[in-house]
């Protein structure tokens, strides 16, 4: 009797509700960017603000994690400092040095993934009339309870876990040894 064709069938046939155990779909992740900036740009105030939507103007403080749409296109400005806007303004209008985001905002993961959220580290390396110019420095990975992937918190897992495999591998020899004695020679 053949049985591999009836294993097959019987795979088949099981094969859609393996695919209904995933988590289907997406969760929405918080992506942002930090910027900083050396000294010989501190003539500037850096600003965000987006070229449709109704996000408004956000001052950009150095170091701090910024949210930002690449849906509404958010523009990182330098305006001179010291620069007054109106605070009722939406977006930022004007003949200023200006610039996208340099990199694409992450709005989605699926949903099997830990990661909530992720920023990433810009430097700001010039403003000139063509607008400014970025350097990304690296960008940091958190999960829902705001633990960095990378951390050390793995490596003592790991070690843990090391140890507990040893200390199985050393009980089950141990346990072994003691039921089947070795035979004395004659």
């Amino acid at each position: 009797m053949a049985v591999a064709p009836i294993l097959c069938i019987a795979l088949a046939a099981l094969l859609p509700r393996a695919f209904d155990s995933l988590p289907p779909g997406t969760k929405s992740v918080q992506h942002s960017v930090a910027l900083t900036w050396d000294s010989a740009l501190e003539a500037y105030d850096f600003y965000l603000s987006p070229i449709a939507g109704f996000w408004g103007i956000a001052k950009v403080e150095r170091g701090e994690p910024l949210r930002f749409s690449s849906k509404y296109g958010s523009r990182i400005w330098a305006l001179p400092a010291g620069t007054k806007l109106d605070p009722a303004a939406k977006r930022i209008e004007g003949a200023w040095p200006r610039s996208p985001v340099p990199v694409s905002e992450r709005k989605f993961v699926s949903r099997g993934k830990p990661l909530a959220s992720i920023v990433t580290h810009l430097a700001v390396v010039a403003v000139d009339e063509g607008g400014l110019r970025f350097e990304v420095r690296g960008e940091q990975r958190f999960d829902a309870a705001g633990r960095e992937f990378g951390s050390s918190d793995f490596l003592v897992l790991l070690g843990v876990a090391g140890l507990g495999a040893l200390l199985i591998a050393f009980l089950y020899r141990r346990q072994r040894d003691d039921r089947h004695p070795a035979a004395e020679p004659c």
